[in-house]
């Protein structure tokens, strides 16, 4: 986690918009984020509401393409903000298991 950050989001404040490059993804420790999926810049959904514990961002970082959906501070939200650098290097460093972890998150967030 050695570059990793703690973030502090107030409520209302966006974290990652749709179509924004996958430079990072974040691990909640407090407050709650809305996922908001979007198929038009114009048109989003609430898709799903991530608390402590969750991780948003994951899949852009996972397939290196732009963010599919914008997070939300629903709240006031802590975060470790986890460059996607550093995931590359975990993924580098433990294939198998990071191709587990990757196909899980993948398939959850296609599942939507």
């Amino acid at each position: 986690m050695s570059g990793a950050r703690l973030l502090n989001v107030s409520k209302g404040e966006q974290i990652f918009d749709v179509e924004d490059d996958p430079r990072f993804m974040i691990g909640i420790a407090d407050g709650t984020i809305g996922a908001h999926l979007s198929y038009h810049k114009e048109e989003t959904r609430l898709m799903m509401l991530y608390c402590a514990g969750n991780w948003a961002g994951d899949a852009a970082v996972i397939s290196g393409t732009p963010h599919r959906g914008a997070a939300v501070a629903r709240t006031d939200v802590t975060c470790l903000l986890v460059p996607a650098s550093h995931v590359e290097t975990a993924a580098e460093r433990y294939p198998e298991i990071w191709r587990k972890i990757s196909l899980n998150v993948l398939f959850q967030f296609d599942s939507f």
